[in-house]
């Protein structure tokens, strides 16, 4: 029985001081800004405002945040325009956006604005 190896079960703190390994993936939340936007979640409603159409959608900006973003659509819009949408992520170093049910004004169903 020379290659049998006798079990050590490993001790708390010696050597790896019981941290725990960092995280793999980043959080899930993206810093709007220190313009006064907070933290945005994938899924957070947000009133946008329509600068210009692009291909593909329309450039936009986020008044409560000072943010750029970027509307995929093929809805007739034009700049001025209000649109109530859902945050999704940062792509190309602006806000992607998704519009909400086909919504096209920041007014909700009830007539109240967003």
């Amino acid at each position: 029985m020379d290659n049998v190896i006798k079990f050590v079960p490993r001790v708390k703190g010696a050597g790896d001081n019981g941290a725990k390994p960092p995280r793999r993936r980043p959080p899930t939340t993206t810093n709007a800004g220190s313009s006064g936007g907070g933290w945005l979640k994938a899924g957070d409603r947000i009133v946008c405002k329509i600068t210009r159409a692009e291909p593909g959608g329309y450039a936009l900006t986020i008044p409560k945040l000072g943010l750029q973003g970027f509307l995929p659509s093929e809805k007739k819009l034009k700049p001025g325009d209000e649109v109530l949408a859902n945050y999704v992520c940062v792509s190309n170093g602006r806000i992607l956006v998704q519009s909400r049910f086909g919504q096209c004004t920041a007014r909700d169903p009830n007539g109240e604005d967003a």
